[in-house]
């Protein structure tokens, strides 16, 4: 029970202001009250405790604002199409927040997976590059949507390492003109290397 304290606590904080402000108010700016209660509600509750304040919200309306007052009673049609509006309103609130709700846990989800595989992803990937001869990750072919790139550092004997490029602006490195660039030094770099290395031998 104690789950639904704070829709109720909320729809009589609704309650309270429209009951203070009665003169000032009319009926559809009460109405709109109802449905800022509702979405606060929704923005942090369940879709059950939604729905249970979305109706909560039309019953508290119709019983202190609507004539007669202090009753269920309703004198004038009109006002249960009113009722069906703000329900219907009040719903589709709950359920877009939910859906929000539940995009931001997926996206932070997806997040720490990918946080948690990447070091084992990169040592993978690196792998891949040096014995397939071929640039992996970011722009590639091969796991494009990685944010770093590996080259592989090939001299006239063989293979010799791995270059892993970690841009601060990932965008530029997809741009085909720059991993040109980037594939000509490591094809440059790899000489080097093995000029070093045959004169240390």
């Amino acid at each position: 029970m104690s789950k639904f304290v704070r829709p109720v606590l909320v729809m009589a904080a609704c309650t309270a202001i429209g009951t203070l402000l009665i003169n000032q108010l009319s009926v559809t700016d009460i109405a709109m009250l109802y449905l800022i209660g509702v979405g606060i509600v929704a923005a942090r509750a369940t879709r059950r405790q939604a729905a249970v304040t979305a109706v909560l919200s039309v019953a508290l309306f119709d019983f202190f604002f609507i004539p007669p007052r202090f009753t269920f009673t309703v004198e004038e049609q009109h006002y249960l199409v009113t009722f069906l509006v703000m329900l219907a309103t009040a719903l589709v609130i709950s359920w877009l927040a939910e859906q929000v709700r539940e995009g931001a846990v997926a996206a932070r989800a997806r997040e720490q997976g990918t946080a948690a595989l990447s070091p084992m992803s990169g040592e993978l990937l690196a792998a891949w590059a040096f014995q397939a001869w071929e640039p992996a990750g970011l722009g590639t072919s091969h796991v494009p949507e990685t944010p770093i790139i590996y080259l592989p550092l090939v001299g006239t004997h063989g293979r010799l390492g791995v270059l892993e490029g970690r841009p601060a602006d990932p965008a530029r490195f997809r741009d085909p003109a720059v991993r040109w660039l980037l594939q000509t030094f490591a094809a440059q770099a790899g000489l080097a290397l093995e000029r070093v290395t045959l004169a240390a031998s």
